[in-house]
């Protein structure tokens, strides 16, 4: 039961790890080139994988990191609607500029703490 569990968290976490770097990777490019709306679409994709993810697994993980991710989820949720809303009113092609003001800042901090259990239990 243990070994079930702690190979679903590190399936479950390795995918959030993995779309995490993908999203960094969308916004770093999404920033160098102009912030168009090419690579802003790559980024949804991203963060709709990672809020999905989390949505259907969150429950096996401890409470802490549980918590991060209803931090990450509460603020995917928040960017998303932002995000379409603005899609639906500029309808934008692959390299408009796409920019798009969230206040909700990013959890830094639960996507650290997820990404540290990944690799711990992973090494383990």
């Amino acid at each position: 039961m243990i070994d079930d569990i702690k190979s679903r968290k590190i399936n479950i976490l390795g995918k959030v790890y993995i779309n995490f770097e993908r999203s960094r990777i969308a916004y770093n490019n999404y920033i160098k080139e102009k912030k168009i709306y090419l690579h802003a679409r790559i980024l949804k994709e991203c963060n709709l994988k990672i809020r999905d993810l989390l949505l259907e697994n969150a429950y096996i993980l401890e409470e802490t990191l549980r918590n991060d991710a209803m931090d990450l989820i509460s603020h995917y949720d928040i960017w998303v609607v932002k995000w379409n809303d603005l899609k639906q009113k500029r309808d934008p092609q692959l390299y408009d500029v796409f920019i798009f003001e969230n206040e909700y800042r990013f959890p830094k901090e639960a996507e650290k703490r997820l990404k540290e259990e990944f690799i711990k239990i992973k090494k383990n």
